[in-house]
């Protein structure tokens, strides 16, 4: 059958007519094509491996007949050593033109697992269990199946599900290692010890300034209204803290006056959804390093758990800070002061785990120089791109989750973005008459090592381009971008809209370097949410992340320092070509 299929095919041809040409000329041997087409190809590669072109080469004819001339094709090799878009060059030469077509090929990041991580130390009470949750990068790994093994099992036993079972006092190693590449692994200290921690503190550092003071006469201050709807959730178990350290406001609503002065540094839990009071002494300065440090030596020996939270409560200024203390001139916590309180406190009780997350329920914290400053210390950073509106956090929208021993911290922090987006959406127009601009993302930090390197590429690229600042300045004001004059420009609106621009599109090294920021960037960003109207864009445009660079003239330059940014390449960028306010100094 198939000789007599394709006879016949033939019978067909001679009947239509070959145009005067030949069997041979018509399929690809003498005819002359008007250009060449290419088909079926596989446009993507992981990172690294060999590139084989597996798609069809086809000759068109002026009268729309063609033919596949892949097999006396040439077709050009790429390299996959680095990400990015590659160019593939087809060649095809008939008997009176040579045709040649550019495809493009993505070199993208490998679904196989590259990595495994655990912190540094593992510490469990005795009388506790412990699951232990590796990380993988890159985090959506096709194989994330491990083995775990300790050292020392007459210290600890540990279940092939990672749940850890002390069996004595003492320290060993634990090690985890990959099922389907055993040359994958990550080991960590494994301390055994007498104390007993619970599951979670959160502990809340709420300087209520006049958010707080200029409704509290009608008992509606914004910091007394979020501990309302932390206390509204039920169900809190023993072992799980929300601690607070309050002031910073010349005046309080009177709701919690039993553990809220004005004219006192105020500290208290809460238990059964009642605050309890902790100590009340005189009053200090929320915008000082020593009070912050203060607070997390009192909560982090006080309230000892697996897991510590930090949530800032206040206003918000990017760059130049948060928590600003109306009893105090103003007086706020710069980036690397939050850091070195943080810091100090660590060394200080001998902390040695990172924070679970740091969150910010202020404005306009949700820059990567501030991810990258809180890198060492956490493990994921929760905060806004753009101003935060009336009462910030939605707190009875992921307590619940907080309570619930099965839900992982992704799954809080995800109910905490979620719950924000959703009641904004539900307000926010109705009160203001406008489309809502908010937004809210959370960063998972174990990531901030191949973002950073990615970036700072990025950078080297763009000061060695010859493009001047104000053609840089242009692009950024395409992107969504967030609280006006603090200068912050979504991260992924910049790398798409970059790869379009005349000034660096045809820069085929930056590409590349946007390219590999792009694939450590969807890593690094875990979940957003935002509005409508979000980065004061049509149809709102935010994806978790955003980018400070001098562009209004308003950040005095001495406000951007090595003290506040972990970038060397892209700073001095920056310090050295954008515009800075306040005298410029």
């Amino acid at each position: 059958m198939k000789k007599l299929f394709r006879s016949l095919f033939i019978l067909s041809l001679s009947v239509v007519g070959l145009s005067g040409c030949s069997l041979e000329e018509f399929f690809g041997g003498g005819k002359v094509a008007d250009h060449i087409d290419v088909r079926d190809y596989s446009t993507e590669v992981y990172q690294n491996e060999k590139y084989t072109f597996d798609g069809k080469v086809y000759a068109v004819y002026e009268d729309n007949t063609e033919a596949d001339v892949t097999k006396k094709s040439t077709i050009s090799t790429i390299s996959t050593s680095t990400l990015g878009s590659k160019e593939l060059t087809v060649r095809y030469e008939d008997s009176k033109y040579i045709h040649k077509k550019i495809i493009t090929i993505d070199v993208i990041q490998s679904k196989e697992l590259q990595s495994i991580s655990l912190p540094e130390n593992i510490r469990c009470g005795i009388s506790k269990t412990k699951t232990i949750s590796p990380t993988f990068y890159p985090a959506d790994a096709a194989n994330k199946e491990v083995t775990y093994s300790v050292a020392n099992t007459s210290v600890a036993t540990i279940s092939s599900k990672g749940v850890l079972t002390p069996k004595s006092l003492g320290t060993t190693t634990l090690t985890v290692k990959s099922v389907a590449n055993p040359t994958i692994s990550a080991t960590a200290n494994l301390v055994i010890d007498n104390s007993v921690y619970d599951d979670w503190t959160i502990l809340v550092y709420m300087c209520g300034a006049n958010l707080e003071s200029d409704y509290a006469s009608r008992n509606e201050g914004a910091a007394t209204e979020d501990l309302s709807e932390i206390a509204s959730v039920s169900g809190q178990p023993d072992d799980v803290n929300i601690v607070v350290q309050a002031g910073g406001a010349k005046k309080w609503s009177s709701k919690y006056s039993s553990v809220i002065s004005a004219d006192k540094r105020n500290r208290f839990h809460l238990k059964n959804k009642t605050y309890v009071k902790d100590s009340q002494t005189t009053k200090v300065n929320l915008g000082l390093e020593e009070s912050l440090k203060d607070f997390l030596v009192w909560g982090i020996n006080t309230y000892p758990a697996d897991k510590i939270g930090l949530i800032f409560w206040n206003h918000g200024g990017a760059i130049t800070g948060a928590c600003f203390d109306e009893q105090f001139e103003e007086d706020g916590l710069s980036p690397d002061e939050m850091v070195g309180a943080i810091s100090d406190a660590k060394s200080e009780t001998g902390y040695s785990d990172k924070f679970e997350f740091i969150g910010y329920d202020c404005c306009l914290m949700q820059f990567h120089d501030l991810a990258g400053l809180n890198a060492p210390y956490a493990k994921y950073q929760v905060a806004s791109e753009e101003s935060e509106w009336g009462y910030g956090w939605s707190y009875d929208k992921w307590i619940d989750d907080l309570y619930n021993s099965s839900k992982t911290t992704e799954q809080i922090l995800t109910a905490l973005v979620d719950g924000f987006i959703s009641d904004t959406d539900a307000d926010y127009e109705s009160i203001y008459g406008e489309e809502t601009n908010q937004t809210q993302s959370f960063v998972n930090l174990s990531y901030w090592d191949a973002y950073q390197t990615a970036w700072e590429n990025v950078a080297s690229s763009l000061n060695s381009s010859g493009v001047s600042w104000s053609n840089f300045s242009k692009l950024l004001k395409k992107c969504g971008h967030f609280g006006d004059e603090y200068d912050l420009y979504d991260i992924g609106d910049f790398c798409s809209y970059i790869k379009t621009d005349d000034n660096y599109k045809n820069n085929s090294t930056l590409m590349n370097r946007i390219a590999a920021v792009e694939t450590a960037y969807s890593n690094l960003v875990v979940h957003e949410g935002h509005g409508s109207a979000a980065g004061n864009v049509a149809g709102g445009s935010a994806s978790g992340l955003a980018l400070f660079a001098p562009v209004s003239g308003y950040i005095p330059k001495s406000y951007y320092t090595s003290a506040v940014s972990p970038f060397t390449t892209w700073l001095n960028y920056c310090r050295n070509n954008g515009s800075w306010g306040w005298g410029g100094y």
